[in-house]
């Protein structure tokens, strides 16, 4: 599974740098995750309660941080199972600093196996995005906390404004998230009984 986004932030980039690397705010601000210790130079264990749909688990798993070239780019590789199955990612993460703030280029290919992979693929995409907009709100919220804002984070450069080219669609969009269906189809599964 492959997915890809932007994310723009009002701090420079040294600010955001910092933040991407301090594995106390990457706990409070990531979905789920129950503890981020430090197990060696740039690598971590991970423990995390997550649930896509009705598939409800905790995860015990490794991050390595690579490729560190400071203030602009590093890429994470993690794995992690439990009950529910595992997970296996590699994720190029790009930032780019700008008079107004940074931007933030990621691209994830992950795989996904056992019960969780049942889900199926358009709504593990819609998860996977959820929990990114969950993590970049969490993480801006956390960054508040411990930097200055140097600008407008709408007057950062997204690539589509710069190239007139809009981002590869990676992920289709269904007119409804999964997460409504969902909850349309147990509201009225209730209401039956």
């Amino acid at each position: 599974m492959l997915f890809e986004g932007e994310e723009a932030f009002s701090y420079d980039v040294n600010d955001v740098w910092n933040a991407l690397h301090d594995t106390d705010l990457l706990a409070r601000a990531l979905p789920g995750c129950k503890s981020m210790t430090s197990t060696g130079t740039n690598t971590y264990a991970v423990a995390l309660s997550l649930g896509v749909a009705a598939v409800r688990g905790e995860y015990d798993g490794t991050v390595k941080v690579t490729d560190l070239k400071p203030l602009s780019h590093y890429m994470i590789e993690g794995e992690g199972k439990g009950a529910p199955g595992f997970v296996k990612l590699r994720m190029d993460c790009r930032l780019d600093g700008q008079a107004a703030g940074t931007l933030m280029k990621w691209r994830c290919d992950a795989t996904v196996g056992g019960l969780i992979a049942s889900i199926g693929g358009k709504a593990l995409a819609g998860v996977s995005k959820y929990m990114a907009q969950q993590f970049f709100k969490a993480f801006k919220n956390e960054l508040k906390k411990t930097a200055t804002s140097i600008g407008d984070e709408s007057a950062v450069v997204r690539s589509s404004a710069a190239t007139g080219v809009e981002p590869a669609a990676v992920i289709q969009q269904p007119t409804e998230s999964w997460f409504v269906r969902l909850w349309r189809l147990l509201t009225r599964r209730v209401a039956k009984q």
